[in-house]
């Protein structure tokens, strides 16, 4: 698809690899006049709070190698990626699919779809699940790390946001964003999603 440019925009991606392949999940922020330092300093708050709050869970054929950080303000802006040490996941058990995942929504208060994100979070394991269901410890892993994740951006002065950037496949001139107000699990069931390794 074609890049659209998005003002004052970065997108933190968490990467995962392993037995079983890579794997990743995103979200965006704004942050006016940001610079390198300020997307270092993003990319490591991301990576801690999934270290902290969803390593534990994670099943241990999977590892986090790293959170980038992209300049989305223009196609070749730079990506940030601090040299911090990979992590591996803590649980033993079994391992479930990479296709599924729990599912976070993203609200910003506007209406329609375009202005809700969502985030796709596999690698758990089946000690995670219970009759087809993610169980409340692994739900409120997720929620913990989300809500660090938001808290500890907006010490560092970025906002988290939802991007808008397409109307159906058609790309708009210039993205859109506006502030995430609230975010939820509204299913303990698993979403599926198709992997994303690109930039967009």
């Amino acid at each position: 698809m074609v890049f659209v440019p998005v003002p004052n925009a970065a997108r933190a991606v968490v990467v995962f690899d392993g037995a079983d392949g890579e794997f990743t999940f995103g979200h965006w922020f704004t942050l006016e006049g940001f610079n390198i330092a300020n997307q270092i300093a993003l990319a490591t708050i991301v990576f801690d709070a999934v270290s902290d709050y969803l390593i534990p869970h994670i099943s241990n054929r999977h590892r986090l190698r790293q959170v980038k950080v992209y300049d989305m303000r223009e196609e070749e802006g730079p990506i940030a990626s601090p040299p911090l040490d990979p992590v591996q996941g803590a649980s033993g058990e079994q391992a479930l699919p990479l296709s599924l995942s729990v599912v976070v929504t993203l609200y910003t208060g506007l209406r329609g779809r375009a202005w809700r994100g969502r985030m796709y979070i596999p690698g758990s394991t089946e000690f995670h699940m219970t009759n087809g269901r993610f169980t409340d410890m692994l739900i409120q892993a997720v929620n913990n790390m989300v809500a660090a994740i938001h808290a500890n951006a907006q010490t560092e002065n970025w906002t988290p946001v939802v991007a808008h950037r397409y109307v159906g496949k058609q790309p708009l001139q210039e993205g859109q964003t506006a502030p995430v107000t609230s975010f939820a699990i509204r299913s303990p069931l698993p979403g599926s999603q198709r992997r994303r390794t690109r930039r967009g």
